[in-house]
């Protein structure tokens, strides 16, 4: 985790108020926070909500007044239903999978023995400047920039997996950070992907290519990763309106 200082999601395109109150959250509970694979997660906000993915379960639901509370449980989710369509792999105004030097991009990442790995790898070593707070820009555009945050990693990631005819959907949610900035034990806003090989959802993060602890994410919505402007975030409108979002580790 020691590549965490460009882990800040892109809240430029928020609000000032949604990226003051929202950057960094400092999990509640006594468990060791690297190990901890169950969580709850509340929010006194009516639309609070949180989708199952392939490396999170739900395990149950609260409601207590205004609070809506979600108990989750971290790592590989065996029981996930989900299978890719073609919509997964096709092209979109974000994703440019068309580019030249995008085809280029993944024809390498084909020829390596892991080329989900080589995508990771490729794609963290292309983004040579680590930033924050940048608009979120098409992929080809990416390319040519070489900068940016966790959201340009997924945007690129994404469009080098699907020109290579692998499933790929974008991811929003937090990851765990021993250390952010000033504070430890905390949970950053971030954004990864998930592609479909050799018949399972796998996470890909190529911010955090060293970071292979699938417990450590906690998914909030997925990311249609289809329009550059406006924002396509899917949660936006979620997170924007959360109240007193909190997480508690349980074990």
């Amino acid at each position: 985790m020691r590549k965490i200082l460009f882990l800040l999601f892109p809240l430029a395109v928020f609000s000032a108020t949604f990226s003051e109150k929202f950057s960094v959250i400092k999990p509640e509970g006594e468990c060791d926070m690297a190990d901890a694979t169950e969580f709850e997660l509340s929010s006194d906000n009516e639309f609070f909500a949180v989708d199952e993915t392939s490396n999170q379960k739900i395990t149950g639901m609260k409601f207590e007044g205004k609070t809506k509370t979600y108990y989750i449980k971290t790592g590989i989710n065996r029981s996930f239903p989900k299978l890719p369509d073609n919509s997964m792999i096709e092209n979109t105004p974000l994703l440019t999978i068309n580019d030249q030097q995008i085809a280029e991009t993944a024809k390498n990442c084909l020829g390596s023995d892991d080329p989900v790995r080589a995508v990771k790898d490729s794609v963290f070593k292309i983004i040579v400047k680590k930033t924050s707070g940048f608009p979120i820009l098409k992929a080809k555009d990416i390319l040519k920039l070489k900068a940016g945050d966790c959201t340009e990693h997924a945007v690129l990631t994404g469009a080098v997996l699907r020109a290579m005819k692998i499933p790929a959907v974008g991811v929003a949610g937090v990851v765990y950070a021993k250390e952010f900035g000033k504070q430890k034990d905390v949970f950053v806003f971030h954004m990864w992907c998930e592609a479909y090989y050799g018949g399972k959802w796998i996470i890909v993060d190529s911010a955090l290519p060293f970071n292979d602890s699938p417990n450590q994410y906690i998914a909030l919505s997925y990311h249609n990763l289809k329009k550059h402007m406006p924002p396509p975030i899917d949660f936006a409108s979620r997170m924007e309106k959360l109240k007193n979002f909190r997480i508690k580790a349980i074990r």
